[in-house]
């Protein structure tokens, strides 16, 4: 038997032997990464190191080892070069860098290293760091800079960014003219803030200019005109009304009536409310009871009481009934009006009542002062005289109080046409 090699033979096996040495070293790599990946799957610091050993090309390897050596207080800075090196465009990996280097005492290293993550990456991580870092350096100028550069892309919940900003300068006005872009969503959370940190003649000074701008663009533009701007011109809800709604009661809670007063009007002047503006002609809201009183802001108020119900009459006004089985003693209608201090005014309203007999027990009070028993079936109008209190608001009130040698009254009292005035 020839056992021979013919020349084209030998060709053909030398032509194969660097291909089999090459699947033989491609094998080997392949077996090399899936050991690699093993090792990092454990997640220990010990054994992410044997995975770089592995695969010292895998910069996410290094990256990771970065993270596990810090958490146990061990110097994570050439994993983090190595990081850096293999996957330079990683801004995680830069702005980790520069966070140890703050750490190390390195403020100009730390500044470089988080800019430069900045530059390769133009999402909200990197700003919203170098935010924090101006914060903690105490670089007000630069902290101002990224604080609008983070809320210009900003998106959800904002109160983290709010309230840096806070801690930085306690002055809603300087904030919205510093850091806030001049659009609805990011304004409306930046009033809630300040609602839940009580801080409401703030709040009211950004209701304010909220309301000044709805429906207009950021650049000037009319509604749905040339220009307008499709976020700064979303319709205010439902809900965000409540939430001014809320801020003025909460102003008239604290006194604070000019405040109270601002706001609800530009309310009604951008037809949030369907109410006129309340001022020093016009002092009295839903004085005709056009609307069934909402117990909001300015409009008139039911406080709840056994045996007392209300509904707003077919033509013009409030019918109150009174049961038999309401309370002694009773407050049925309120409404909170903006008054000059120490001031002489004259309150007026129409009036009549059905099914009482002998006294309704039901008088209008205000300023400390109240009208005789109301009590006429034909219906007349009922003057008050009064001297407004010290602050700026004054509680006007329809209250029920069981006449001497009486039993509760039953029956119905119809009420409209209020007016207020000063006295002359």
């Amino acid at each position: 038997m020839n056992h021979s090699i013919t020349p084209k033979r030998a060709v053909r096996l030398l032509a194969a032997a660097p291909a089999a040495l090459l699947l033989a070293a491609g094998m080997e790599m392949s077996i090399r990464l899936s050991r690699a990946d093993l090792l990092f799957r454990e997640n220990t610091s010990e054994s992410v190191k044997q995975a770089v050993a592995l695969a010292p090309a895998n910069g996410r390897y290094q990256a990771w080892l970065a993270e596990l050596l810090e958490t146990e207080g061990q110097d994570s800075s050439a994993a983090l070069d190595a990081a850096a090196r293999l996957n330079p465009m990683d801004s995680r990996v830069w702005i980790r860098r520069g966070l140890n280097a703050e750490l190390r005492g390195d403020g100009a290293g730390a500044e470089r290293l988080l800019l430069h993550a900045a530059e390769i990456d133009r999402l909200m991580e990197p700003r919203w760091t170098l935010m924090n870092f101006y914060f903690r350096a105490g670089n007000e100028e630069q902290f101002w800079r990224w604080a609008k550069r983070t809320f210009e892309i900003s998106y959800g919940d904002r109160t983290a960014l709010f309230d840096l900003c806070w801690r930085m300068r306690e002055d809603a006005t300087v904030i919205a003219a510093k850091a806030l872009p001049p659009e609805y969503p990011v304004l409306r959370q930046f009033f809630g803030f300040l609602l839940d940190q009580q801080q409401l003649e703030q709040a009211a000074t950004i209701a304010e200019g909220i309301l000044a701008n709805h429906g207009k663009s950021a650049t000037g533009g009319a509604r749905g005109g040339p220009g307008a701007d499709p976020t700064w011109d979303l319709p205010v809800s439902g809900q965000d009304t409540a939430a001014f709604a809320d801020c003025v009661e909460r102003l008239i809670s604290a006194g604070h009536g000019t405040r109270a007063v601002r706001v609800w009007n530009a309310m009604c002047e951008r037809g949030l409310l369907k109410h006129e503006p309340i001022g020093e002609g016009r002092l009295i809201t839903n004085p005709r009871f056009n609307s069934f009183p909402s117990g909001a802001g300015f409009d008139w108020r039911l406080p709840e009481a056994a045996g007392v119900s209300a509904v707003k009459a077919s033509t013009a006004g409030l019918r109150v009934t009174l049961s038999g089985t309401q309370p002694d003693a009773a407050a049925l209608l309120t409404q909170t009006a903006p008054l000059q201090p120490g001031t002489r005014y004259r309150l007026r309203f129409h009036y009549s009542t059905t099914g009482f007999s002998g006294a309704s027990g039901m008088r209008v009070t205000c300023g400390g002062a109240s009208t005789p028993d109301l009590l006429s079936t034909e219906g007349r109008e009922q003057e008050l005289l009064f001297t407004s209190g010290e602050g700026e608001l004054s509680l006007i009130a329809l209250e029920y109080r069981r006449p001497l040698g009486y039993v509760r009254g039953e029956g119905v009292v119809l009420l409209r046409d209020f007016a207020m005035e000063r006295a002359r």
